[in-house]
């Protein structure tokens, strides 16, 4: 009875310990993968569909908020729909457009009128994991297609199969195949690894191989890639650019996801090291005499990302068609995060790149995939960056491929005084649907945003005409001269111009700087007596001269 007691106790006390590890493991590293695993709290293609159809005096009914956020002058459409697991893109030679549905195990084509997509018919099916898609150059109809096993082409204007050109090594962790041709009109394709952090058995793995059109000379190109899963070459200077993923489990800091400048013979460090040569002691246990992730022995990354954002496809932005502010900039998917506390990406970024090359710096080009409460409504995978500023982005949790045009639509402006201004509220939204200008100063009335102020301040939360409740958290960030002792003034009025609130927002940070500061405030007001007001972001000013007053107008709806 006494041994049988025992063994209890220690089942016990070993499943409490197990249980223990678990809860921690999963606390510490999964606890923001619910975006990814659960469906999407609404039907993101629905929203985009219908947000022509809102309607601008929402007093007497329900306001709707449009959840992504665009730069100003751009406009968002749902291109083509039921598309799950929607991947890589390839325009046809008659302006058609070729999808892979990984998970789905099938190619699907749209036929396109007028910009439009009429019909979408599923050409291949039962493939093993399609991923990349590609066009020969210099034969237009002939399609490339990589699954997880193999690369095959097949002449798409004709009744010919599939033809194999190449095995691939299968299996393991990482599935995707991705292809395109090289400026040295080459065939390259990139494979990941099997695992997350291990030493390959297999020679195929974590790497990039080029090849002659029809599989032949068949050769590494560079190693060291954990995952590059989409690559593309620079329209400036001819370089190859990568988007590679680092490995997991080392928290929500480490390892920096990476764009790397892909050489021909270089080593990337994976698994060894990440980022700008850092060596990653929790996984390589030996003893160097000199650091193994410096040069000559391994190359750094060209842009280390924020950990966990999954960056996937990616395209330079044409000139044609496009702001000139945008030239020679990178746009690049981050899919978002599922090992990590709290989750990131979910997102299209802008990396600033000059004439040169040389990084300047990242913003935000197309966000809100993310709800404020960390539920997705999509991720994006694909980008297809067009002349013309037409620009085309594949989700595969939406199963949509949306359509991004560059209209350079920008409304006027009305210069009024400050209470002028404020007083106007509706009438001037529906006149001047963008901005309402004083002394110079705009205050942004649509989901632009701060499209003047972005050099100066910038807001997170709340997007202009959001929902808002008691109170209001105000979120952003501002150059450090907005702050005077740490702080600025914030006032929020309804459409009829009386002051609901007045509150202090306080820098996060060190704000004796020139550079941007985060800030916050959680705002009460007052119960409204209309239904929309004007949340007043002043820069301090403590000399009192006019010349450097400023602030940064935020239309807000009440709920």
């Amino acid at each position: 009875m006494q041994k049988r007691t025992i063994i209890i106790v220690v089942l016990i006390s070993v499943f409490v310990v197990i249980s223990i590890f678990v809860a921690t493991f999963y606390y510490n590293n999964l606890r923001g993968v619910s975006p990814v695993i659960l469906p999407p709290p609404d039907n993101i293609a629905d929203i985009i569909d219908n947000k022509d159809k809102i309607i601008e005096d929402e007093i007497d009914s329900e306001p709707v908020d449009f959840p992504l956020t665009l730069p100003d002058g751009f406009e968002i459409s749902i291109f083509a729909r039921d598309l799950p697991g929607a991947r890589v893109m390839a325009q046809g030679p008659n302006g058609g457009m070729w999808v892979s549905q990984t998970k789905e195990n099938k190619v699907t084509f749209l036929e396109v009128e007028d910009g439009k997509v009429v019909r979408q018919s599923n050409v291949f099916g039962d493939l093993n994991r399609p991923h990349g898609l590609v066009f020969d150059p210099s034969d237009p109809y002939l399609l490339y297609i990589a699954e997880e096993d193999k690369i095959s082409r097949v002449r798409i204007n004709s009744d010919g199969g599939l033809e194999k050109i190449v095995d691939l090594n299968s299996g393991g962790r990482h599935y995707t195949r991705t292809i395109a041709f090289g400026p040295d009109d080459r065939l390259y394709v990139s494979i990941g690894s099997a695992c997350d952090v291990c030493i390959e058995s297999n020679e195929q793995r974590g790497k990039i191989f080029s090849m002659n059109r029809d599989g032949s000379d068949f050769k590494e190109y560079a190693r060291g890639l954990r995952n590059t899963v989409f690559f593309t070459w620079s329209y400036i200077d001819g370089r190859m650019f990568g988007t590679d993923m680092g490995r997991d489990l080392l928290g929500d800091g480490l390892p920096p996801d990476e764009i790397n400048i892909i050489e021909e013979g270089q080593n990337y460090g994976w698994p060894i090291c990440y980022g700008k040569n850092i060596h990653d002691t929790d996984f390589d246990k030996n003893i160097y005499i000199r650091n193994p992730c410096v040069e000559p022995f391994e190359r750094e990354s060209f842009i280390d990302l924020q950990a966990h954002v999954a960056p996937l496809g990616l395209a330079f932005v044409p000139e044609e068609g496009w702001p000139e502010e945008y030239w020679y900039n990178l746009l690049v998917a981050y899919h978002g995060s599922w090992n990590r506390s709290e989750p990131v990406g979910y997102k299209i970024a802008r990396i600033k790149l000059d004439d040169k090359g040389n990084y300047i710096g990242e913003d935000d080009f197309i966000s809100g995939w993310l709800t404020d409460d960390n539920k997705a409504l999509g991720r994006p995978v694909d980008i297809l960056a067009m002349p013309g500023g037409i620009m085309y982005v594949s989700d595969d949790k939406a199963g949509v491929i949306y359509k991004i045009i560059y209209t350079g639509k920008r409304s006027e402006t009305v210069d009024l005084d400050f209470d002028d201004c404020i007083l106007a509220g509706n009438s001037v939204m529906e006149s001047y649907p963008q901005q309402c200008r004083m002394n110079g100063v705009t205050y942004v009335q649509d989901i632009g945003n701060e499209l003047d102020k972005l050099d100066l301040i910038r807001i997170n939360t709340p997007r202009p005409n959001q929902l808002v409740s008691r109170p209001i958290k105000i979120t952003g960030e501002a150059r450090g001269n907005w702050f005077f002792e740490a702080d600025f003034p914030v006032y929020l009025y309804d459409d009829n111009g009386i002051e609901l609130g007045m509150g202090i927002a306080s820098a996060k940070g060190d704000w004796m700087t020139e550079e941007f500061v985060p800030f916050e405030l959680i705002l009460d007001f007052e119960k409204p007596t209309t239904k929309k007001g004007n949340l007043i972001l002043q820069k301090d000013n403590p000399s009192g001269l006019a010349e450097f007053d400023d602030r940064l107008y935020i239309p807000v709806v009440f709920n």
